[in-house]
């Protein structure tokens, strides 16, 4: 059975990390009512999910907040390596130290960086799909979707492709921690993830 949101109250009582029946078959009905009944929702764990387009826009534009999430990080994943990850990297910071990181970053994705790689991105393209496409009945996420991005990073930063999965299941332990639903018990997997990523 399939249960969305319909009524204000409803909307005000959604909870991000305990979403209605048939959310995740089919969110737009979630997210319409969200739009029309409680645009900017607050999630009770000190989050807010922005639901319309023009204030995502507005805020997105505004450069007077912070993104700044290190005590909220050191609050929810406890001091160590995790929090030092999570509460310095890129996005979760402020300019000038988000500038500074951003600059040392962007020649790496402007076209003529990027153009050495066209071939061999191709190629993993080509190989990837004749992979899905020998298997015939596949879940593309695991089997494409997740594996190529995971295959170009390592081509940019010199990792052979068998690093991949390794790279990417370091990437999802540090990752999912972000997640309002990961269980406290697992952030030591976090905070082992990113030793093992250094």
């Amino acid at each position: 059975m399939t249960t969305h949101l319909n009524t204000r109250a409803e909307a005000l009582a959604f909870d991000l990390r305990s979403p209605p029946p048939g959310h995740f078959d089919d969110p737009s009905p979630t997210f319409r009512a969200l739009r029309t009944h409680d645009p900017i929702h607050d999630n009770g764990d000190g989050s807010v999910l922005i639901t319309r387009y023009n204030d995502v826009r507005a805020i997105w534009r505004d450069l007077s907040g912070t993104v700044d999430k290190y005590e909220l990080f050191r609050r929810r994943f406890g001091d160590g390596p995790l929090t030092e990850y999570h509460g310095t990297n890129m996005l979760f910071s402020d300019p000038p130290r988000h500038d500074r990181l951003r600059a040392l970053l962007n020649p790496l994705f402007v076209p003529k960086a990027l153009e050495p790689l066209k071939a061999s991105v191709e190629g993993r393209v080509d190989e990837l799909i004749e992979e899905v496409a020998a298997a015939g009945n596949v879940d593309f996420v695991p089997r494409y979707a997740l594996r190529l991005p995971t295959d170009v990073i390592c081509m940019m930063i010199g990792l052979p492709p068998e690093d991949g999965p390794l790279l990417r299941d370091l990437s999802e332990r540090i990752v999912n921690p972000l997640n309002p639903n990961h269980p406290q018990h697992e952030m030591a997997a976090g905070h082992e993830a990113v030793l093992a990523f250094m």
